[in-house]
C-alpha cells in the first residue's frame, strides 16, 4: 500500500491522476475524457512536440466523442444575472454565487489559448486578443492546481474581477457539468477548443440538447436591428437580415448578445425543470457517468488479452 501510494502521488503530481484531500486522507482518480487530460499537464506544453503527441493519443474522433457522450463537458451560464428574464437565476448558474461558496480559488492560463498557438508554430498570446489567464478552479480542484504549480491562488475579489473582465471581453462563461462547479472557463469561438469544435461540426452534435438550462427569447417588437448582438456573439451565429437579426444553429445561450442590447429585447429564460439535465455532484461523479455512457456507445473498448490472442 505504501509503494502504491507513492506511485499514485508521483502520477498525480505529473498531471496523470486527479488528487483530492478529504478528512486527512488522499484520494486519487484516473482522468476522464474531459477536464484534466490536457489542463493538468499545462506546465509541459512548451516541451518540443508535447502538444502534438498528446493530441495524437486522443485519436481522430476526439472532437466527435467529447461532444456526443450524453452530457456536456461544460455548460454556459448567463454572462450577467440581470439578463435573465425570470425572477431568480437558477442555482449553479450565477458565477458571483459560485465564487462566494469557496475559500480556495485559483486561476490558470487558458489551455486552449496556450496549446493552439504552440501547435501552429506561434507563441501563446499571439493567437488572439483575448485574456490568457482565464481558467478558474474552485475548492478541491483549486487545491490541486495550486499544489501542482499549474495555477495561482487568488481571493474572491480578484476572481470576480477576472470573470467580469471575461464578460466585458465578450466571452462565454462556462462551468464544468457539476453541481459543485469545479471549473469555470471563459471561452470564445475564435480561440477556444470547445467553441471552435461546435463551429467546425456546425452545431450538429448531441450535446446541444443538454448544453444549457436556458433559452434565448427575442422581443421583435422592441428590437431596433442595431446589429450590436451580431457584433458581440462569440459563436458568430447571429446574422443581420432585412427582417432583423436571425439566430443560427450555434447559439449556446450565453447571453452575451443580451448584455449589449440597447433596448433589452433579448433575455434568457429558464427551461422547464423537466427539460433540464440533472447535474452530477462533482467532477468524479461526472467522470463515472460519462464513462458508463461512453462504454454503452462502444467508445471504450475492452482489451481482453484472450480475445487479442484469438
Amino acid at each position: 500500500a505504501e509503494e502504491a501510494g507513492a506511485t499514485c502521488e508521483d502520477l498525480s503530481y505529473r498531471g496523470l491522476l486527479n488528487r483530492v484531500h478529504r478528512a486527512g486522507t488522499k484520494y486519487y482518480h484516473v482522468l476522464a475524457f474531459a477536464h484534466g487530460m490536457l489542463e493538468f499537464m499545462m506546465n509541459r506544453y512548451d516541451e518540443d512536440g508535447f502538444c502534438d503527441s498528446v493530441f495524437g493519443m486522443c485519436g481522430a474522433d476526439y472532437g466527435y466523442q467529447s461532444r456526443n457522450q450524453g452530457s456536456p463537458m461544460y455548460f454556459p451560464i448567463p454572462a450577467e444575472a440581470d439578463i435573465v428574464g425570470d425572477t431568480e437565476i437558477l442555482p449553479n448558474h450565477d458565477w458571483n454565487e459560485i465564487v462566494d461558496r469557496y475559500d480556495t480559488l485559483c486561476v490558470a492560463p487558458c489551455q486552449c489559448r496556450t496549446f493552439t498557438p504552440i501547435r501552429n508554430g506561434q507563441k501563446p498570446g499571439d493567437w488572439c486578443d483575448h485574456p490568457m489567464e482565464t481558467c478558474i478552479a474552485t475548492g478541491e480542484q483549486a487545491q490541486y492546481y495550486i499544489e501542482n504549480g499549474i495555477g495561482r491562488q487568488i481571493d474572491k475579489d480578484e476572481c470576480r474581477a477576472i470573470l467580469q473582465r471575461g464578460v466585458d471581453a465578450g466571452m462565454v462563461i462556462e462551468v464544468m457539468c457539476t453541481a459543485e462547479c469545479d471549473v469555470i472557463c471563459q471561452c470564445h469561438g475564435d480561440c477556444c477548443a470547445i467553441m471552435r469544435g461546435f463551429i467546425s461540426l456546425d452545431g450538429d452534435v448531441e450535446n446541444y440538447r443538454f448544453l444549457s438550462h436556458y433559452e434565448l427569447q427575442v422581443d421583435h417588437d422592441t428590437c431596433i436591428a442595431c446589429g450590436s448582438c451580431a457584433a458581440r456573439c462569440p459563436l458568430f451565429t447571429i446574422e443581420m437580415t432585412d427582417a432583423g437579426p436571425e439566430i443560427g444553429n450555434l447559439c449556446v445561450r450565453c447571453g452575451q448578445c443580451a448584455t449589449v442590447c440597447p433596448t433589452g429585447s433579448r433575455k434568457l429564460f429558464a427551461l422547464p425543470e423537466e427539460d433540464r439535465f440533472p447535474l452530477p455532484k462533482d467532477m468524479v461523479d461526472d467522470y463515472y457517468q460519462k464513462g458508463l455512457e461512453r462504454a454503452k456507445r462502444g467508445y471504450i473498448n475492452d482489451f481482453d488479452p484472450a480475445k487479442l490472442q484469438a
